[in-house]
């Protein structure tokens, strides 16, 4: 049996599904993405909610909705290309690990190696604590507020209830 890399467009985006939707990528540079459909208007370099089993990029993350203790969301980030998705449309999102861009709220992040969490904004992260954190995830370095970075994620991407 032989094997053969497919290079998938992770720029793309769909008006209906061109692949398997929840299908894993994984990119050269060992990033995870998945490929997941809108449920409603999705903000690039945001951090969603996203449903297993159906695929689907939910609500933006929020730390106001707290997952239930020890319990897990999904989440993940259209970071492939800067344009929003129209709901409904299809794109390659990234769950992690690897590194990623996402934005940050008006708090921004003081500097590496600092826990990241969901911010009161919808869909920011922030190194300023708050009910929900992502585990596993770091910025490369101090991000100032309202800005896009980069971040790195050791595993999937989670929002947990860090009470």
């Amino acid at each position: 049996m032989s094997h053969q890399k497919v290079a998938i467009d992770i720029t793309k985006i769909d008006a209906s599904p061109a692949y398997p939707l929840g299908m894993l990528y994984i990119a050269d540079n060992g990033n995870h993405y998945r490929y997941a459909q809108a449920d409603g208007a999705v903000t690039a370099y945001d951090v969603y909610d996203l449903i297993p089993g159906t695929w689907q990029i939910n609500a933006q993350a929020d730390a106001a909705v707290n997952p239930a203790d020890a319990h897990l969301i999904h989440a993940c980030v259209h970071e492939g290309s800067s344009t929003d998705l129209a709901d409904d449309e299809c794109a390659w999102v990234f769950v992690g690990p690897g590194s990623f861009t996402a934005d940050t709220d008006s708090n921004g992040v003081a500097g590496a190696n600092d826990i990241i969490y969901v911010s009161a904004t919808a869909g920011k992260l922030s190194s300023t604590a708050t009910a929900a954190f992502i585990p596993g995830v770091m910025a490369t370095g101090a991000i100032t507020g309202d800005a896009t970075g980069t971040f790195y994620a050791a595993n999937a991407l989670y929002v947990v209830d860090a009470a």
